[in-house]
């Protein structure tokens, strides 16, 4: 039975980041500014998440006022972010190691990517914001994130009935309180790329954003 429901959240998940991949292929082929891509930026607190959080957002390159409240605001979830961003930076050099286009152009080390509507930049735009959507989602599943669902729920330990060679003896696993919150994921990411669409989109582009939002999600 846990089995079987594993699988599905596990399928949910993948139809999600499919979605999202979806989603901002479609965007980025129409439409991409520098701005708009340079809250990419913000893999960089990755490296520097011992630091004090305000300072760390204030001094976040590339990030529009908006962002950086929410920087603020929540800082574990950011930390979720960043984590994401680098797990989807590790992904893009791996994916293209041995192509001529390998990232590096477009990330530096983790700097904004290129500004051209090209098909490298949709790529880019796509792992990174299913990056970080993922890695909330795990993150408030885990109980990491105060402010989602699952944050700040007590642990619970499940047995499981142990397979046969298995000793016969049972098996305990840590159950954090919920599966891994996809739409808090969605939810805080898209939140965190408004932001930014504010700055740069006019009334007109940003309805048919949220009209291809709503019509994917």
């Amino acid at each position: 039975m846990f089995s079987s429901y594993t699988n599905n959240n596990n399928n949910n998940n993948i139809n999600f980041v499919l979605k999202l991949l979806k989603l901002f292929l479609f965007i980025l082929i129409l439409y991409c500014h520098p701005v708009y891509c340079s809250w990419l930026m913000t893999a960089q607190l990755a490296s520097a998440i011992s630091a004090p959080d305000y300072y760390n957002c204030q001094m976040q390159p590339g990030l529009v006022k908006r962002q950086r409240e929410i920087c603020r605001q929540h800082p574990a979830a950011m930390r979720a972010i960043s984590e994401g961003l680098r797990n989807a930076i590790d992904e893009c050099h791996v994916q293209f190691q041995r192509e001529r286009w390998n990232c590096s152009a477009s990330f530096g080390v983790v700097g904004p990517v290129k500004g051209a509507a090209t098909a490298e930049t949709a790529y880019i735009y796509a792992i990174s914001s299913a990056g970080a959507s993922h890695s909330l989602a795990r993150a408030c599943a885990r109980g990491l994130i105060p402010e989602c669902g699952c944050g700040g729920g007590e642990q619970t330990y499940v047995t499981s009935a142990a397979p046969e060679g298995f000793n016969g003896r049972p098996e305990q696993f840590i159950w954090a309180g919920c599966s891994d919150n996809v739409k808090f994921g969605n939810q805080f990411t898209r939140k965190f790329i408004d932001s930014t669409e504010k700055q740069i989109m006019d009334a007109r582009h940003l309805n048919n954003f949220k009209l291809v939002v709503k019509n994917y999600f």
